[in-house]
């Protein structure tokens, strides 16, 4: 239909709306879909067994340094049983909260020359025990 010269489309109200309904449920998706991957993204950035395997190492390195501490400033082995759980725990405190790892250091034996200490640590993505010798201070 032609009046005056313009073409005059009477469905052009209903194309606006039905683009405008079709925008924004893409929009919605585009959404969710980048919420949901913030929140996978999220939960797994801790739980790699690249990282699982960096956080072990680095808490194995912390472990054998404060046992030569402990060692060395602990005069008998009851005492440093003693302090080795108190330390253990507390360490094992902060090893939840910041990886969710279960983390353990226990004496597990001594001979003259050394104390021998077992070191595990275990998240979801790694299971890690290993031995560390640390060796007893000169008299």
């Amino acid at each position: 239909m032609v009046t005056g010269g313009r073409d005059v489309v009477p469905d052009r109200g209903q194309l606006l709306l039905a683009g405008s309904v079709v925008l924004a449920v893409a929009v919605l998706g585009v959404a969710v879909l980048l919420n949901a991957s913030m929140y996978a993204g999220a939960g797994m950035a801790g739980e790699h067994p690249a990282a699982a395997t960096e956080s072990a190492g680095q808490y194995e390195s912390l472990v054998e340094a404060d046992l030569h501490r402990l060692v060395n400033d602990t005069a008998d082995e009851d005492a440093l049983r003693a302090n080795v759980t108190t330390y253990a725990d507390r360490l094992a405190r902060v090893a939840a909260r910041s990886d969710g790892a279960v983390l353990d250091v226990r004496l597990v034996s001594t001979s003259p020359s050394a104390y021998a200490f077992e070191f595990s640590y275990v998240s979801p993505k790694l299971t890690y025990r290993t031995t560390l010798s640390i060796p007893r201070p000169d008299p």
